[in-house]
């Protein structure tokens, strides 16, 4: 099976959605709602930059980089 976004095989329990067809890598999935790294800095079209996706990287590659991203800007609590 592959990821809906990358088209990337999926190992066993990688997929994020099982009870739809589309089926995501948690990053990828991310990326589709958080935007790129350039979106999520400020730094795209939307903007009035240039900014994307990192150059070179393959689709999930770049949505881990945006994952990454997010996580780093929107911290999860801690539980106490």
């Amino acid at each position: 099976m592959t990821c809906f976004y990358c088209d990337e095989e999926m190992v066993d329990g990688e997929a994020l959605t099982d009870t739809r067809p589309e089926r995501f890598h948690r990053e990828c999935l991310v990326r589709i709602v958080s935007g790129s790294v350039g979106h999520q800095m400020h730094e795209c079209e939307c903007y009035g930059g240039t900014r994307g996706d990192p150059p070179g990287l393959s689709l999930r590659e770049a949505a881990r980089a945006a994952h990454a991203l997010y996580l780093k800007l929107h911290p999860l609590p801690r539980c106490q």
